[in-house]
């Protein structure tokens, strides 16, 4: 046999090898499960883990009437004031379902069948209002942090002393005014109390109080002081950004455009407080609250080492103490609210106010 014929030959054996692996490639390859439209309905719960062990929060998510459960995406911009987040709520969600695991924080897993992100929610009529109190109060008593100093037919005048994270001794408080619809509750804290009516000729006012989901981990959860926030005139500390100073964000589509701070936060923080180091494999790192918003509507301490983020891999997920006195956020303008910390691209914890 001639060179050409063996080289015919050895070109079919090629061919044929190359087309044999595709066909088992394809044959055997799992189909990915596709999302799809549901409608459910159910109560607004707190998500079951599996297993023992693992941490204490609050994950969002629905208990169907067919008994299984689903993590919620999208709920926090649907209903910025915490409307539907009451535990006990029997609501009907529609949304894209999406048989996802759902990873907890220190490598747990909640016991999930997906996650929905939220189209749409309703209150189903006939929803219990067992996870309600009603609380009467009257001049010169306190609720929560707000102290009632003047009761009028359409508001109350008050002073308000934050509690949350440290109560300031001596604090003189500052003044403030409730309407009808007021929130005095710490909802980071899993608390909304509304300001639900007044009674002016029986100088007194009733308060609605209802446990509902914690936000992101609780308070505080902002960035350390120091961190370096991208803008358009280079690297500043987060705690010297003010309103109306531009800061590099993103769009929808990921493109970095120039927005301007619309918000800005100072958390005071108690000597025990904790934050995470969070470092990516590409070396870029920050110190950060745990339970501060990512970009893919997790927290931070819901990242394991491993994990894809941001473009790189995390290197390491660390726990250490914190020597400030404070914790500090922005909001950028634009359609997302994020913006680069130390060079990883955040949510902001303003984002769900």
């Amino acid at each position: 046999m001639n060179q050409k014929g063996n080289v015919n030959i050895i070109l079919v054996i090629i061919i044929v090898a190359l087309v044999g692996a595709g066909a088992y490639f394809i044959l055997n390859r799992q189909a990915q499960p596709t999302p799809r439209l549901i409608t459910v309905s159910g109560e607004i719960t707190c998500l079951p883990k599996k297993g023992q062990g693992g941490s204490e929060e609050c994950a969002i998510g629905l208990r169907g009437t067919n008994g299984q459960h689903y993590g919620l995406k999208n709920v926090f911009k649907l209903d910025p004031e915490n409307k539907f987040s009451v535990t006990g709520l029997r609501v009907e969600i529609s949304g894209t379902f999406n048989p996802e695991e759902m990873k907890g924080p220190y490598g747990s897993k909640y016991d999930a069948v997906g996650t929905i992100d939220v189209i749409s929610i309703k209150k189903v009529e006939g929803s219990t209002q067992s996870n309600f109190e009603k609380i009467i109060r009257t001049v010169g008593e306190k609720e929560s942090s707000f102290l009632i100093q003047k009761i009028n037919p359409n508001n109350v005048d008050g002073r308000w002393y934050e509690i949350y994270p440290i109560e300031i001794p001596n604090d003189p408080g500052i003044p403030k005014t409730l309407h009808i619809g007021d929130d005095i509750g710490y909802v980071c804290e899993g608390v909304s109390e509304k300001l639900t009516s007044i009674n002016f000729s029986g100088q007194t006012i009733t308060f609605t109080k209802a446990k509902v989901i914690p936000s992101y981990g609780g308070c505080p959860i902002c960035l350390d002081g120091n961190t370096l926030i991208d803008t358009p005139s280079g690297l500043v500390p987060v705690k010297n950004l003010q309103v109306g100073m531009s800061v590099w964000t993103t769009d929808k589509t990921g493109q970095r455009v120039s927005g301007v701070i619309t918000k800005t936060s100072k958390v005071p923080v108690p000597l025990t407080h904790q934050m995470i180091h969070l470092v990516l494999a590409n070396g870029r790192g920050l110190f950060v609250s745990p339970g501060h918003p990512t970009i893919d509507e997790r927290i931070v301490w819901d990242l394991s080492v491993g994990d894809i983020y941001d473009g790189s891999t995390v290197a390491s997920v660390e726990r250490v103490s914190y020597d400030q006195e404070a914790t500090y956020d922005i909001l950028p303008s634009g359609e997302t609210g994020f913006y680069w910390a130390n060079g990883i691209l955040l949510n902001s914890t303003l984002n769900y106010e």
